[in-house]
């Protein structure tokens, strides 16, 4: 959900990649592809490798940029994360993930007015995306506003089911109980890619 890109399902279709590579290796797509295939394994140095071997022939290729990003986020560097998910923004303007992806930041730094900017824009781009509805309400919620009906019944129905736990820590947080915030997103942390985001973002703040 981070990703740009491709992201091979099977060995058939990685290896189709890397004879792309094999026969055209200005192919940058397939030098992403691979390299999403080593960061979802848990490889960062190899997918490290294919991501610069793509700015090499393009600095400013947005998923590259994304892509690394969300590397350096998932080693703890969420300043690097920030700008350069920014950066694959400024390359391609018209980008969905990257765009989430600072959002994504946005919420986990705490920083709800400006993911609620962030939402409202996604929304009028992509309107039945289910995390930017949900994200929205919740925006709504930190920032002391009721927000659509709608939207709030649907973020608490819908989804992974944790919703109404997010629901409730971004009370939490609207009225300054960082604590029972914390406490929260701990529980869902051991199951919750976003809710550990958030937490090892607060710690990196200690």
């Amino acid at each position: 959900e981070w990703l740009m890109g491709d992201l091979p399902a099977n060995e058939e279709a990685l290896e189709k990649h890397r004879s792309n590579l094999r026969a055209k290796p200005e192919e940058l797509s397939s030098w992403i592809a691979i390299g999403n295939h080593h960061l979802l394994r848990g490889e960062d140095g190899l997918a490290e490798i294919f991501y610069l071997q793509v700015f090499r022939k393009n600095s400013g290729h947005p998923a590259a940029q994304n892509n690394l990003a969300y590397l350096r986020g998932r080693g703890g560097d969420f300043s690097r994360a920030m700008g350069g998910f920014k950066a694959a923004l400024a390359s391609d303007e018209f980008a969905i993930q990257p765009k989430k992806n600072i959002t994504r930041l946005f919420m986990g730094a705490g920083l709800w007015r400006h993911a609620a900017v962030n939402f409202r824009q996604l929304e009028a781009r992509i309107p039945n995306d289910l995390e930017v509805k949900r994200g929205s309400a919740l925006a709504a919620l930190a920032t002391g506003k009721s927000g659509p009906a709608e939207s709030i019944g649907s973020m608490l129905r819908d989804g992974d089911g944790d919703n109404a736990r997010f629901a409730e820590a971004a009370l939490a947080l609207a009225k300054g109980n960082r604590d029972k915030a914390a406490s929260i997103f701990g529980d869902l942390a051991g199951h919750n890619e976003y809710a550990k985001l958030v937490l090892d973002f607060w710690n990196t703040k200690e």
